[in-house]
């Protein structure tokens, strides 16, 4: 029984600091959505909205101190899944959709601070796919710029 009591008291201690108090600001907590940490920062799960009734979503996903974590996904006016990207620590994997829901493309991005700018850029091999799910092209990109393009060919 002591245990338990104990549990339950580390317990309140754990969900107490992932809470703020953030003067006008919802408190972060692994229960709730849209929160921030002590430095005013964006924390835990969050979700964006298109309009006031919450009815058309736009992003959904993590924020740890600020920085978006994991997955998230982007969202059309529509409702229908936009892009997904699955943040790393150097770089993000990103799939955008078709309005029908097959993949559009597939590649790797990374933001890189160059001073006194953030510069948002694609790398990689690129892949490019037809609205029923077939591989069209495989595009090659350095720093944002594309370097090669191969058109795959029907056999």
């Amino acid at each position: 029984m002591r245990f338990l009591f104990l549990a339950s008291l580390g317990l309140l201690a754990v969900a107490s600091a992932c809470t703020t108090a953030v003067p006008g600001r919802q408190h972060a907590a692994f229960w709730r959505t849209n929160g921030y940490d002590r430095q005013g920062e964006q924390q835990g799960r969050w979700r964006t909205y298109f309009d006031e009734q919450k009815q058309t979503r736009l992003t959904t996903g993590r924020y740890r101190h600020g920085r978006p974590m994991g997955h998230w996904r982007y969202y059309t006016p529509l409702g229908t899944l936009d892009h997904e990207e699955r943040y790393r620590r150097d770089y993000s994997d990103i799939t955008f959709y078709h309005p029908n829901g097959q993949m559009a493309q597939k590649g790797r991005a990374r933001v890189v601070d160059e001073g006194t700018v953030l510069h948002y850029f694609w790398f990689g091999e690129w892949r490019k796919f037809s609205d029923t799910g077939r591989l069209v092209e495989i595009d090659t990109y350095e720093k944002g710029k594309q370097v090669a393009s191969h058109p795959i060919q029907d056999m």
